[in-house]
């Protein structure tokens, strides 16, 4: 028996790669072979540093083929979920609601052609172009839920994989500790130089990261991190 409910799902993946850049201009590519398009795009940091997140949405009845050419463009996958959200209902009201709307617009059409008087005429048109916004109103937002089904949003986070191995980067709970990026910040909000003799100089304010690795697990000492640099 066929399934009919309406579903609108979402993906993540936390994926190690070579270089970031290579591929995340092979996952827009693959948007666009696979019919879908780019939504989102971060970057920040040296071309071949751990970009931000970068989101891509292909039609639902591909998904499962771009989730794995999506694995194809790592080394190796750190993290991946899938979350699905039912809107059965809520698409059935919308599409019910603008089917009674079409329904009042076609009466309110039929009883103008028999109006007969000025009054009667505008009296009538008045309702009929208040139906017509709500049915205006009705298309866009049915349009849009329409979309969320017919598609996936597919949203890739791509890891460096010299940074993860020189910061030991791994999995904490459902989440990744991006200890990497927010040493970044830090770093750039000292404006130091990461070749320059100043690197020991941010390490009292990277404490407060590498602690939360450490509650993490991760083997994560800023003094042998800053020597290592």
């Amino acid at each position: 028996m066929p399934d009919h409910r309406k579903m609108v799902r979402s993906s993540s993946i936390d994926l190690i790669v070579k270089s970031p850049c290579a591929a995340s201009e092979k996952l827009r590519q693959l948007a666009e072979q696979l019919g879908g398009f780019l939504v989102t795009s971060e970057s920040h940091g040296e071309q071949d540093a751990s970009s931000g997140p970068l989101t891509i949405r292909v039609p639902a009845a591909r998904f499962e083929e771009a989730q794995q050419e999506i694995r194809k463009l790592g080394v190796r996958v750190e993290s991946e979920k899938v979350e699905a959200e039912d809107v059965t209902r809520q698409y059935g009201d919308d599409e019910a609601r603008l089917r009674n709307q079409r329904a009042q617009e076609t009466q309110y059409l039929g009883i103008l052609k028999q109006a007969k008087t000025v009054k009667d005429t505008l009296q009538v048109s008045d309702k009929l172009n208040e139906v017509r916004g709500e049915i205006e109103q009705e298309q866009v937002e049915f349009a849009a839920l329409s979309k969320l089904v017919e598609t996936v949003a597919i949203t890739v986070w791509l890891r460096a994989e010299a940074e993860a191995q020189v910061f030991g980067l791994h999995r904490c709970g459902d989440g990744i500790v991006r200890v990497l990026s927010a040493y970044r910040l830090v770093v750039a909000d000292d404006d130091l130089d990461w070749r320059g003799g100043g690197l020991e100089n941010s390490a009292l304010g990277c404490t407060d990261i590498f602690r939360q690795a450490q509650r993490c697990s991760i083997t994560a000492d800023p003094q042998s991190t800053i020597s290592q640099a």
